[in-house]
């Protein structure tokens, strides 16, 4: 067993401003040497074969289509009343602009819902790119779950993607008083995409689907859904799972554990208050046959746990960070990666503790 922990580790878990020299926890390289393995893993991957475009197989075209024609309509609207209201004076500002700006605020965010509805469906995205998908599995519930980051500007800020996934993630009430944070799924998607294409189960009934895994969606009883669940498990690179605690999902943990894909699993905890980390880990704890996971899970003396997973030399690592961010949880997922895919096969000494080293 190696426990890793993040916290103290400052600056060197950025991605652009650590130091150079200091090392990866647990795996006694550099974080240059790290993210060199990491970038010649995904290089030795490749690509996907093909891209799908706007129109290959959307998920919920018609509601786009629904999605946009209400924007067109909202947009005209804060138009018209800004035209009625053009003498008015609110406070300085001219009243055409505060209606019509809104409208068109307002007409802008429903155009991007529809651009979302437009993402194809995770068959056709596999069928097209080829390579060992990444599957992520979670409750629905925790579609909502969140992590904090810092706020930067950076000249993303006029990329269309940028514009896409940062401003359709729920309500506009949500979007509006977001800022600082970002879903759990999206702040992993960009290091796991890196090895295949991630994938996962689109709640049935949403409104729409969500930027992070591509969907795949299944109606009627849960035949449908299991089967497809277990054709992916069996050919993943990865298997990302959020622990919660749905029938579900244990049923899908289940299948890991006895069709021998634990090497790939990867668990993943979102940031939240201890006494929900602990009721999560009592339910993980019931879910759990594998007799080393269950040790790893049952063990340990923390509610702070931030990923764990397998190294290729057949170790159980366990990250813990206190109050993790986002570049926590990237630095988790990145030395998921490494620890999986890059490790050389010396095994190293059981129940060693890492210390991080201390920012400069």
């Amino acid at each position: 067993m190696i426990d890793i922990d993040l916290t103290g580790m400052g600056r060197n878990l950025d991605k652009r401003r650590f130091d150079p020299s200091a090392t990866v926890p647990g795996f006694d390289i550099t974080i240059p040497e790290m993210r060199r393995a990491l970038h010649d893993l995904s290089a030795r991957i490749g690509g996907p074969n093909r891209r799908a475009g706007l129109l290959t197989d959307p998920l919920r075209p018609w509601r786009g289509v629904r999605y946009w024609v209400f924007a067109l309509i909202v947009g005209l609207i804060g138009l018209y009343v800004g035209w009625l209201a053009r003498d008015l004076d609110l406070d300085g500002t001219p009243a055409w602009v505060a209606f019509g700006g809104a409208g068109l605020a307002a007409a802008f965010y429903l155009g991007l819902r529809g651009a979302v509805c437009f993402r194809p469906r995770a068959e056709t995205v596999l069928a097209l790119d080829g390579r060992a998908p990444v599957i992520y599995l979670r409750s629905f519930r925790d579609d909502e779950a969140m992590v904090g980051r810092p706020i930067r500007f950076s000249f993303d800020v006029f990329r269309w993607s940028y514009i896409l996934t940062e401003y359709t993630r729920g309500g506009m009430f949500r979007v509006m008083s977001q800022h600082g944070q970002v879903r759990l799924e999206q702040a992993i998607e960009d290091e796991v995409s890196a090895i295949g294409p991630f994938i996962a189960i689109g709640e049935p009934h949403e409104s729409h689907p969500d930027f992070g895994a591509t969907r795949a969606y299944f109606e009627g009883d849960d035949e449908a859904w299991r089967t497809a669940v277990q054709s992916w498990i069996a050919r993943a690179a990865l298997v990302v799972v959020v622990p919660g605690q749905t029938r579900g999902l244990g049923w899908e943990l289940g299948k890991i554990q006895a069709g021998g894909i634990t090497p790939k699993l990867l668990l993943v905890f979102p940031p939240e208050r201890s006494t929900s980390r602990a009721t999560r880990l009592a339910a993980l704890g019931g879910m759990l046959t594998d007799p080393r996971w269950l040790d790893a899970i049952t063990t340990s003396q923390r509610t702070d746990l931030l990923a764990m997973f397998p190294t290729s030399r057949g170790d159980l690592v366990r990250v813990y960070s206190q109050k993790p961010r986002l570049a926590d949880l990237e630095f988790a997922v990145e030395l998921a990666l490494y620890g999986m895919f890059c490790l050389a096969t010396e095994r190293a000494s059981p129940g060693h503790r890492l210390a991080p080293p201390r920012s400069r």
